[in-house]
């Protein structure tokens, strides 16, 4: 049995009673609101969305291989399991619905970024770059429905399509990044240190024969790439630190089976015969869109991402990404008309 000193210490160095008893003096006090106490109950947002951010970081068990789909169906054999819609438990609801409240609050209390780099620096703070990171480098371990619900938050915003693109890098570098790489590149986005991007449209010309006109030539000794091409309306293009780079080889033959391969390269921007050409866009919300032309650029061969001639396997696991997140915003553009139309009848 605990007597009065005692349980006043308890109470008093128990986490959840102190927060309780800054909640309530805050609601009570009767000092003018000034921006240090703004700042102060911005800063108590963000201290109670890193607390409730453990609850997520939790041990994903991974489900047994399914068996051959085409193969059952010409057996006549069907997997029901795969038209089911995936969805959350109830209690993974529950949680992430309490951390998405309180990440809403939070920016909601700071002020609007007056750049990319300082909206980087917000998302930093709240740990909300690279989402699906594990925990221990600086993510959060999300998986893509978790994501797409703090994309309702994150991509409410004129940097949407900029933070989207920053994603994408992310998403491509963890999934098929080196070590090295991930070292070099990966804890300098999740800081928002650097700035990324994916460029990969082209000027086609309606010919579908030649349209990817950026070329990666292999050096005699092998120890580089130069790269020779443009790319087209590149987000974050006149902004972004580190370029992945989607080329073909220059010893594709032609007609063979390899002619379409890609390579995908993790280009610094600030290596030489690197041209960035702004666009004169009049959307705000598409404020930092390039060409971006590639002259003898020379990359080394530890930056190519993955393997040479496997960028197709890359955009094929990182655009389904990318298409899912930006629904996001579809859906964002959804809710605000469905707000101003019942206002108005």
């Amino acid at each position: 049995m605990l007597n009065r000193w005692q349980f006043s210490n308890v109470l008093i160095h128990n986490k959840s009673f102190r927060k309780f008893c800054s909640i309530h003096l805050r609601k009570y006090s009767t000092i003018p609101a000034t921006k240090p106490i703004e700042n102060n109950v911005s800063k108590n947002y963000i201290d109670e969305l890193e607390g409730l951010s453990t609850v997520l970081s939790k041990k994903r068990t991974k489900l047994p291989q399914k068996s051959p789909l085409v193969k059952n169906l010409f057996l006549g054999n069907l997997d029901t399991d795969l038209l089911t819609y995936p969805q959350l438990q109830k209690e993974d609801v529950d949680e992430l619905e309490s951390v998405i409240s309180v990440l809403y609050k939070a920016l909601d209390h700071q002020n609007s970024p007056k750049s990319l780099h300082d909206f980087l620096q917000q998302l930093k703070n709240l740990r909300c770059l690279g989402l699906q990171c594990p925990v221990d480098v600086g993510g959060r371990g999300l998986n893509q429905s978790e994501q797409c619900k703090y994309n309702e938050v994150l991509l409410n915003n004129k940097y949407k399509f900029n933070l989207l693109n920053n994603e994408l890098c992310i998403f491509a570098l963890l999934k098929y990044g080196t070590d090295d790489q991930k070292t070099k590149y990966l804890q300098k986005l999740l800081d928002g240190s650097i700035l990324s991007t994916v460029c990969l449209s082209e000027n086609f010309q309606g010919n579908t024969e030649d349209e990817f006109k950026t070329i990666a030539s292999i050096s005699e000794n092998s120890k580089t790439c130069t790269l020779n091409g443009k790319k087209m309306q590149v987000v974050n293009g006149n902004g972004a630190d580190l370029y992945i780079v989607f080329a073909q080889m220059d010893d594709s033959v032609k007609g063979s089976l390899h002619e379409l391969d890609l390579t995908a390269f993790l280009v610094d921007s600030n290596l030489p015969g690197i041209t960035i050409e702004k666009n004169q866009v009049k959307d705000i919300n598409m404020d930092e869109i390039s060409n971006i032309t590639f002259k003898n650029t020379p990359v080394p061969m530890e930056n190519v991402l993955g393997i040479v001639r496997n960028g197709r396997e890359i955009l094929s696991a990182i655009l389904p990404e990318y298409h899912l997140n930006s629904s996001v915003i579809s859906l964002n553009i959804l809710k605000q008309m469905s707000h101003y139309m019942a206002k108005i009848y």
